[in-house]
Formats: C-alpha cells, structure tokens, sequence
C-alpha cells in the first residue's frame, strides 16, 4: 500500500502540470485568435451601429497607437484636421464625433469592415477608410462645393 500511495503521489504533479499547462496553452491559444479577428477581419466581428464595432474601432486605434490614450484625451480616439480649411474632426470613444469649424457639431459615428461612417441628423457626413490596421484613416471622397476633399 505504501508504493502505492507514493506511485499516486508521484504521477498526479506531472498529470496535474500537464493539464495545467494544456489549459494555459489553450488559453493563449483563445486570445490569440480573437486578436487576429479583430486586427485582421475587424468587420467579422462588428455590426453596423452596435457598440461591439465602436469597440472594435476603439481597440484598433489602441493597439495602432499605443501611446495615445483616450483615457488621457478625454475619450478622443482619432483627431482628423483637414488642410484645406482647418475643420477638425474628434472621434470620440463613447460613438459620437465633433466637427469644429465656424461652429462646433456633434455626430454620431459607425465602424464596420473598415469603414468609418460620420452622421448628423441621421444623414451621412463622411466616411473614413481605416487602413493598415488603423495605422491611417483617410477621408473617401466627400464632396464640398463640388470638388473632392483633399487632406
């Protein structure tokens, strides 16, 4: 009975370290995976005006500009000023945008497959194409006065 009890003794560390680490393994393997959707295939993983694509949106800029912080910035996640005519647009976390010209509006924002939809009043504004895992974000084709916007 005694070599017994010490041969149990002796294999359940080593079957216990190994499900232990099976686990750990396994976990890492779960993270991994939604971090390549999300950098990859963002719009797998987001819905057109939920709050999982604002939160998509949100991580991209995290993980593409680590020291920014919204937290730091009052919630800001991008700041884009156009140079032709210094308007300022502030994408903030919480799904709302502030244009800041002459006077200053608020909008809503929408993230899905990469795209970056601004709204006022229900209607679109702009739209933004996030590239290079949110490394740029360029402004696609919005007309004003009838030519296209440059930045």
């Amino acid at each position: 009975m005694n070599n017994l009890q010490k041969t149990q003794t002796q294999t359940n560390p080593k079957q216990n370290y190994r499900l232990m680490l099976k686990n750990k393994l396994s976990n890492i393997g779960m993270i991994f995976v939604i971090a390549a959707h999300i950098l990859l295939q963002p719009g797998m993983m987001a819905e057109d005006d939920t709050k999982l694509g604002r939160q998509v949106f949100a991580d991209t800029m995290r993980l593409a500009h680590p020291k920014y912080n919204p937290d730091d910035h009052n919630g800001v996640l991008h700041d884009h000023t156009f140079k032709d005519d210094g308007v300022k647009i502030s994408i903030i976390e919480g799904g709302t945008f502030i244009k800041e010209d002459k006077a200053r509006e608020i909008g809503k924002w929408t993230y899905k497959d990469g795209y970056l939809e601004l709204t006022m009043d229900d209607k679109l504004f702009m739209e933004f194409r996030v590239l290079n895992y949110g490394r740029k974000i360029v402004p696609i084709d919005p007309k004003v006065d009838g030519k296209k916007r440059a930045d």
